[in-house]
């Protein structure tokens, strides 16, 4: 994961910059407003109902392992599907000669007579 965005594809695993900025950079005025909301209403969360505070964090650990098992997937998957297309280029450039079709001669039938087999009696 990039140290300065933080921002990994879901899908492939590759890290990225994010050019916009984070949305907190873009709206610093409601970014606090938010985070005082938060902070207020977590503390009287916590305060009436202390056994949420540990649902919660199991619940944000399961999200962790899971988002970072669906990352090395993603991962070995790319390594997968580029090792696919290394090999299938270094067969393309040293491709096996193909055996020759054998073909009949020309006026050849193919209820072309035969003779049968002579025994040593």
């Amino acid at each position: 994961m990039n140290k300065n965005t933080g921002c990994a594809c879901p899908r492939c695993g590759y890290e990225s910059r994010c050019s916009g900025g984070s949305w907190y950079d873009r709206h610093p005025t409601a970014a606090v407003a938010f985070a005082t909301f938060s902070l207020m209403f977590s503390l009287v969360v916590v305060v009436g109902y202390p056994w949420l505070l540990l649902v919660a964090a199991v619940g944000a650990a399961v999200y962790a392992v899971d988002r970072e098992v669906r990352r090395r997937r993603a991962l070995v998957a790319r390594a997968d599907w580029e090792h696919r297309q290394v090999m299938a280029a270094a067969l393309r450039e040293v491709e096996p000669p193909r055996p020759e079709r054998r073909r009949r001669p020309r006026g050849a039938s193919h209820f072309a007579r035969t003779e049968p087999m002579r025994s040593a009696r």
